[in-house]
């Protein structure tokens, strides 16, 4: 049994940002990891164009294919921005995002990566025949270093599903995330995936 209570030791941790209901590896501090459940049945898989908005900040849009220069002329007027550069080269990336049970959240999150090693590491893993039940297992995405220095991993480990009281809130989560109308394509027209 824990010294102190649930409410109380949530109350002395820091406040994180939410992301919108997003777990993206850059948010994970160096040294730390996040584990969840996979909830999709398949990713969404994509390519993440990011643009700088004309009246300030940046904005991103996915698309399904690499995009030709007719169709980022068309995202770039619907967003009313331009491409944004990094070092020189469109900041354009393979990227790949799936539902999650976050269990630091307690939350359904929407996982979204570009990290072209991750991924592949993602994809070796649940593509791994030892892994092919997905609701036996869950994922730790770690992260060590900062800047052009940070290195992602992941690793599967045994679920915190085997608890009956986890797996009711997992799935009583995921119910309700379905039932307001999660879906991933809306990250396709710029939209919320969860519906609102």
């Amino acid at each position: 049994m824990a010294f102190f209570s649930k409410d109380f030791t949530t109350a002395l941790a820091p406040k994180e940002s939410t992301g919108g209901g997003y777990l993206n590896p850059s948010s994970i501090e160096d040294g730390a990891s996040a584990r969840f459940a996979i909830l999709s049945e398949e990713p969404l898989e994509g390519v993440e164009v990011w643009f700088t908005k004309a009246a300030g900040g940046m904005t991103k849009r996915i698309t399904p294919e690499w995009p030709d220069a007719a169709l980022l002329s068309e995202l770039e007027e619907a967003v009313g921005g331009s491409v944004l550069e990094r070092d020189g080269k469109p900041a354009i990336k393979r990227c790949a995002s799936f539902f999650v049970y976050d269990f630091d959240a307690e939350a359904v999150r929407c996982f979204s990566a570009n990290q072209k090693t991750l991924l592949a590491d993602i994809e070796r893993l649940v593509s791994d025949e030892d892994y092919s039940d997905l609701s036996r297992w869950d994922m730790k995405i770690s992260r060590t270093g900062k800047g052009t220095d940070t290195k992602y991993h992941a690793a599967m480990v045994p679920t915190k599903r085997s608890s009956d009281k986890v797996a009711k809130a997992v799935t009583e989560a995921w119910d309700n995330a379905l039932a307001q109308g999660a879906d991933l394509e809306a990250l396709y027209d710029g939209g919320n995936p969860f519906g609102g």
